[in-house]
């Protein structure tokens, strides 16, 4: 009979764990199983820590290691918080050398908490490892090498192992991988010790000192206690046996340390048979003499090291600086590993064959530098279809890569380069040079008329593409990376043999693949990856099919003018350049003729203007020598006339054209396709987008008062955002208060996590801003920076003043004022004027700041003059020490352009307006932290144009093509990624398919709106957010989720026309009226003059344009259609009230009147009849965004009758809400 679950697990009884992990894991039905025991229960920490070896049922290769903290009300609870936290940001890093985690939760009822990752391997034999060591040196060096990566990026995420000794290593074989790797473990005794050495420092506890004592002093099975704790900084030590509470013990380097004596016994040998008389000293002694002993041992190490001169000194000058006594003089994991990287092909060439003395072959193509290198940059002073120019390139090739390194890039060049998807992803290896980075590919032989590819050859590798460096700083910095030592650059043309300059050369294959970091993917993983691949593909394809070829054939018919032509056959070789662009072309739809494209061009301004660039090129190259033109006139289907903006711009006599528009979408699709590079290694990140599982770590602790003035479910949705890691979605219907929830919980997690970054984004402007405003609202003290696009008036961008005067050119002003302010002050308060000197003379004396010494007045003179002439430092200050940082999901990808360690720049990065990004845009920031919060709502207007994605996917059903027809395929695949944020909530709706969590669901949704009248709120709650499975009221309409606020229930005041007093919900029903007909594409005449009369008529009448249109008394008109709002435009009432629906998501006005505009049917179908209303998302949109009033243009009927069942909620509900007014009524008011 065991005790009660609770007591049992307060014991260190075997029995009682062995039962606990049964019940908790292991047993039918067990709470967070299903797993099998894999042996018996380790106590690690007499009642507070044990762990045991699972295994998922029948499957021994897939073995587990579970964690289990006893306690979780107290100090247990607090260390499984920090031991989950930590292994979550080891597993964003998802580094081959780092634990993944695979579950977490804790239980209430039995008061533990557990976290379960990966088997953590086999461990290692001391001595066995040493012997391998020495007869493998390549492979130990290599695994030395990722050791030290692996180090890096844990320092780099501001985590620390404290432990790093033999213990601490595992050699790991995972599931379907041949290679076997050295990786870090036994993290929960790093987050154990770091949480007990705290409390140490803090409380100077004896009970809590000696278990830390215990802990570091275990050493491995079969080692001896002087070896283990030769692995132990001197810091470290001095704690443990000399009893020096009060001295620092944890430094950066302290894990270097321990890395640096692993060095040490796996390339000198082992310290017992190297150095026994020290070492028999040290296992002998005790205590502080035992201290003295490991000093000496240490020192004769380092001693030992100089005298290696069979060792590459590179590799011995390493050791030695890893082995530094005192810990601020040893080096960083940082500086290390870019020592070995820097000397990784010196010191791995001393154990190869002599072979590798030859120079490595690179070769370039002297006909693609042409444009690229010589005319573009002009970093060579002869064309290379020159010889003297050939001979200039070679050169230049020489001096640009004689220091390159190797890095690996795992879309190749997509994203960096214009060409056909399949080349550019093959350019995966890349050559750091001095002003590009350069894309390579192994050298293939190849039959020019065929283009058949032969044998590869990988002892060669091909500069394909290039890319600035300042543009790819993600590349510039990636990790791991090689030191390509000595190589020959030789020009090579296609078809040409290479085979005597290659005889002899040294292979790049042990090069490529060091730096070549990738775990194996799930066949799901990959299927996602590929989801996405194709999305950026199609866009980047949807961009090119807007690009047209023209011949220039005007007869000099009037010098301002030219007159373009399509040239067809150029255009031939351009669409068939790709399986996709062909497939994509081939719906005249998708690609029109020429004169049909450009004179249904979609523009805001008066005038289509086109972007035209010379050449006579199969494909187009638009980065110089663009000139822009107007459309005058089209002559026929493939003839368009246009004038130039400028006199002196000459149009060329045969070139390409694009719409102008277009020229920002080129580098928006590079940063999306950089982002997709970036992700690649995050398979946190993939997991939690694909199929998202987070880990309550809240316990309990963020559930208190400071929300609980907040009404509905938002203080539950704020606790869940806090204590969910590492993901977290909120849905909310229009107005129910997202952005709030945000600020709040942002608030308290800062104020518990003061020095935390977090990276704020939207894909609008608009929201981003209206979110910043919250922020700034709530947290006034905290540095707040809104990111701006280089080299644009943030004006611009930004709209609310308040969030104007938190970009980055206003807060350096700010800031440098206030310095310049204070020094001058402290220096010479006679310069400032009365009133400043008076600000400071009225401060209370502990905060005035005091006048300067003689001898500090020269540094702060300095300092002063320093700020008044140059800000840069101070920009740096402020882009490195803002707590929130905003950016739009495009401008975010340009914070990595200064940042060392991008995948790891923020500690939390939440997105607003999930549902309207297209994935692709969305990564771009998410790539960026560890922890991910997406907010949104997948019932309004989704990604841009997603119906047109989904129309051409099944499109390709019968596509010869089996790549082409692939997508078809995964087609549903294809949609769950373009439409991620809403299948995370549709997936929760479905029985079995939802995400998967303890006890907590990473999803969130809001019920309770504050924005709309109660009355305009029903037809919105029941035709888009009915309960699920379906309610029906008495009258059989559906009833919904969402509730209002009492503080949305208020009068919209206006008084006139009579028919609007007293209703918020009004339909102006225009059946019958002859002038209110639609027309084709799309506008009604009639519904612009009632508009027009209604607003004139309107009584108090609207706010100002200019005024806020949320503000009481603010008017906007919606309309689904462009042509029917530039109608509605030329009204002078109505001038700079009118928007589209897609232009007014996310906002909201007091008044709003919808222009319905169609009135026909027009067959069997909903889009046929009522055009783009009839999705329910747009009409969502339409009807949500009015705080008082809401007034409704059109044919009721028509809608009733014609709608759809959205439609047919909504005419129903308005009839018994709302008032319907015929629109006639208005000629007699």
């Amino acid at each position: 009979m065991h005790a009660h679950p609770a007591d049992a697990a307060h014991t260190d009884d075997l029995d009682a764990h062995r039962d606990l992990v049964d019940r908790l894991f292991c047993k039918p039905n067990a709470p967070y199983g299903p797993y099998e025991r894999a042996g018996e229960p380790e106590v690690i920490v007499p009642g507070l820590l044990f762990r045991v070896e699972l295994n998922y049922p029948g499957d021994l290769a897939g073995r587990l290691e579970a964690s289990v903290f006893i306690g979780i009300q107290g100090f247990a609870g607090e260390l499984w918080e920090h031991e989950v936290r930590g292994l979550l940001r080891l597993d964003a890093l998802s580094h081959p050398a780092l634990p993944t985690i695979r579950s977490g939760g804790f239980d209430a009822a039995n008061e533990v908490a557990f976290a379960i990752t990966e088997s953590q391997g086999q461990a290692l034999n001391v001595d066995a490892t040493v012997r391998w060591a020495q007869s493998a040196r390549i492979e130990a060096f290599e695994a030395f090498s990722v050791l030290l990566d692996a180090l890096n990026h844990l320092h780099g995420a501001r985590l620390m192992h404290r432990n790093l000794t033999l213990g601490a290593l595992r050699a790991v074989q995972r599931h379907g991988e041949d290679a076997v790797t050295v990786q870090l473990s036994r993290f929960e005794l790093s987050t154990l010790i770091g949480n007990l050495v705290r409390r140490t420092a803090l409380q100077n506890s004896a009970q809590v000192g000696e278990l830390v004592r215990r802990l570091y002093l275990a050493a491995p099975q079969g080692m001896d206690q002087a070896r283990h704790l030769a692995y132990l900084a001197p810091e470290t030590l001095d704690f443990l046996l000399h009893e020096r509470s009060g001295r620092r013990r944890e430094w950066a380097t302290t894990d270097v340390f321990g890395l640096g004596v692993l060095g040490f016994e796996w390339f000198c040998g082992p310290i017992p048979e190297l150095l026994p008389e020290e070492f028999a000293r040290a296992q002998a002694a005790a205590g502080p003499a035992q201290a003295i002993a490991l000093a000496t041992l240490r020192a004769r190490m380092r001693a030992h090291l100089t005298g290696r001169v069979d060792l590459p000194k590179p590799l011995v000058s390493l050791l030695r600086e890893m082995l530094e006594e005192a810990p601020e003089e040893r080096i960083t994991s940082f500086q290390a590993l870019r020592r070995l990287e820097q000397n990784w092909e010196g010191i791995r060439r001393l154990w190869e064959d002599a072979a590798d003395e030859v120079p490595r072959l690179v070769a370039f193509l002297p006909d693609q530098s042409v444009e690229t290198i010589f005319e573009l940059r002009k970093w060579i002073s002869h064309s290379p279809d020159t010889p003297a120019g050939r001979e200039a390139l070679r050169n230049f090739y020489v001096r640009e890569l004689r220091g390159a390194e190797l890095v690996w890039s795992p879309n190749g060049a997509v994203g960096f380069a214009n060409d056909e998807p399949e080349k550019l992803q093959e350019a995966r290896w890349v050559l750091i040079g001095e002003q590009a980075v350069w894309f390579c590919a192994f050298l293939y032989d190849q039959d020019l008329l065929t283009r058949q590819r032969g044998e590869q050859h990988e002892d060669t590798l091909v500069i394909k593409y290039l890319k600035d460096r300042n543009h790819a700083q993600a590349l510039v910095r990636a990790q791991p990376r090689r030191k390509v030592g000595r190589i020959e650059v030789v020009p090579f043309y296609p078809g040409q043999s290479l085979a005597k300059v290659r005889a002899g050369r040294p292979s790049w294959r042990p090069l490529t693949e060091s730096v070549k970091r990738a775990r194996a993917r799930s066949s799901e993983e990959q299927e996602f990856l590929r989801s996405l691949d194709f999305l950026l593909a199609y866009q980047r394809t949807a961009l090119d099919a807007r690009k047209y070829p023209f011949i220039r054939t005007d007869k000099a018919e009037d010098p301002g003018l030219a007159v373009l032509t399509w040239d067809e056959h150029r255009d031939a070789a351009w669409r068939h350049r790709s399986q996709l662009l062909t497939a994509f072309s081939t719906d005249p739809k998708r690609r029109p003729r020429l004169s049909d494209f450009v004179e249904n061009l979609d523009v805001d301004s008066d005038f289509i203007t086109l972007d035209v660039v010379p050449g006579h090129q199969r494909g187009p190259y638009f980065g110089h020598r663009v000139i822009k033109v107007d459309l005058v006139e089209r002559r026929d289907r493939d003839t368009i006339v246009v004038r130039p903006h400028r006199n002196q711009d000459r149009v060329p006599s045969i070139g390409w054209l694009r719409p102008s528009d277009d020229g920002g979408s080129e580098p928006q699709i590079a940063r999306q396709a950089k982002a997709r590079t970036m992700l690649e290694n995050q398979a946190a990140l993939i997991r939690s987008l694909r199929a998202p599982i987070s880990y309550d770590l809240g316990r309990g602790r963020w559930r208190s008062a400071p929300d609980a003035q907040l009404e509905g479910e938002a203080p539950d949705r704020i606790n869940d955002m806090l204590a969910l890691q590492p993901f977290y979605a909120l849905q909310g219907p229009p107005g129910t208060g997202k952005s709030t929830v945000a600020a709040h919980a942002l608030r308290r997690f800062l104020r518990e996590e003061p020095g935390a970054r977090v990276l704020v984004s939207a894909q609008s402007n608009y929201a981003l801003d209206n979110l910043a405003a919250r922020l700034i609202k709530e947290m006034p003290d905290v540095l707040i920076l809104r990111e701006t696009p280089d080299g644009q008036d943030d004006e611009e961008r930004v709209k609310d003043h308040t969030v104007l005067a938190h970009t980055l050119g206003r807060l350096t002003d700010r800031l440098a004022k206030t310095i310049e302010s204070q020094l001058t002050w402290m220096l010479h308060p006679e310069r400032l004027s009365p009133e400043e000197r008076r600000r400071f003379e009225e401060l209370p004396p502990g905060e005035r700041p005091l006048p300067l010494n003689d001898q500090d007045r020269p540094v702060a003179d300095a300092w002063l003059q320093s700020v008044t002439s140059n800000q840069i430092e101070l920009t740096d200050r402020i882009k490195n020490g803002a707590s929130i940082v905003l950016a739009t999901c495009s401008i975010a990808a340009t914070i990595t352009d200064t940042d060392r360690d991008p995948g790891d720049m923020f500690d939390w990065v939440i997105v607003e307006e999930a549902a309207k990004a297209w994935p692709t845009e969305l990564i771009i920031p998410l790539v960026l932290g560890t922890r991910w919060t997406l907010i949104g709502d997948h019932r309004q207007l989704g990604a841009h144009r997603e119906e047109e994605v989904l129309q051409f996917l099944r499109s390709l059903r019968d596509h010869p093509d089996k790549d082409m027809r692939l997508h078809y395929d995964e087609r549903e695949m294809r949609e769950r990624v373009l439409r991620m944020f809403g299948h995370l909530f549709v997936d929760r709706e479905e029985p079995d398919t939802g995400p998967v969590s303890y006890h907590a669901s990473p999803l969130g949704q809001l019920n309770l709106q504050f924005r709309m009248h109660p009355d305009i709120a029903q037809p919105v709650g029941r035709a888009f957010y009915p309960y699920v499975p379906f309610r029906p009221d008495d009258d059989g309409l559906p009833k919904s989720f969402l509730g209002t606020s009492s503080l949305a229930d208020l009068d919209h005041g206006v008084q006139r026309p009579g028919f609007l007093r007293g209703a918020a919900l009004v339909w102006l029903d225009t059946t019958g009226l002859e002038d209110c007909a639609e027309h084709p594409y799309w506008y009604n005449q009639g519904e612009v003059e009632v508009i027009d009369r209604l607003v004139d008529r309107m009584r108090p009448a609207p706010l100002a344009v200019d005024r806020p249109a949320e503000d009481d008394g603010g008017l906007v008109v919606l309309t689904p259609y462009r042509a029917q709002k530039n109608l509605l435009e030329n009204k002078g009432l109505l001038r700079g009230r009118v928007h589209t629906v897609h232009s007014f998501q996310g906002r909201e006005a007091d008044r709003v009147i919808v222009s319905l505009v169609r009135t026909t049917r027009s067959g069997n179908t909903v889009a046929g009849n009522v055009g783009h209303v009839g999705r329910n998302e747009v009409a969502n949109v339409l009807l949500s965004r009015g705080r008082r009033l809401l007034v409704l243009v059109g044919g009721f009927a028509h809608f009733a009758e014609h709608g759809g069942t959205s439609w047919d909620i909504i005419t129903k509900t308005v009839r018994r809400y709302g008032r319907i007014v015929p629109a006639e009524q208005l000629t007699g008011e």
